[in-house]
């Protein structure tokens, strides 16, 4: 994108992100072509998810036989995001707390 001399001009992109927060740095160098003199700019951001997590169900079972649940993703779930985690514990008086 050529500019003039003095002029300046805001420029911008699309960059598709992974749902997980994680943090990323941008460089960015420009500078007439021919030309060794240049410009450079190094920018660092953190990246949250626009989503929080929800907790849809919540069971707690007896282990004094085999336990059977069904699992089904939601149908507006979103890609790479969610889970099933089971956690056992000696006894009831534990904490309930993940």
């Amino acid at each position: 994108m050529p500019l003039a001399e003095g002029e300046a001009k805001t420029i911008g992109w699309d960059k598709p992100r992974p749902c997980r927060p994680l943090g990323d740095s941008l460089e960015v160098e420009v500078g007439e072509k021919g030309s060794t003199k240049r410009d450079r700019i190094k920018v660092s951001q953190k990246v949250i998810p626009a989503v929080a997590d929800r907790i849809f169900q919540a069971t707690i079972a007896q282990m004094e036989k085999e336990v059977r649940l069904e699992v089904e993703r939601p149908q507006d779930a979103l890609p790479e995001r969610g889970g099933v985690r089971v956690s056992l514990r000696p006894g009831i008086a534990e904490s309930l707390t993940a």
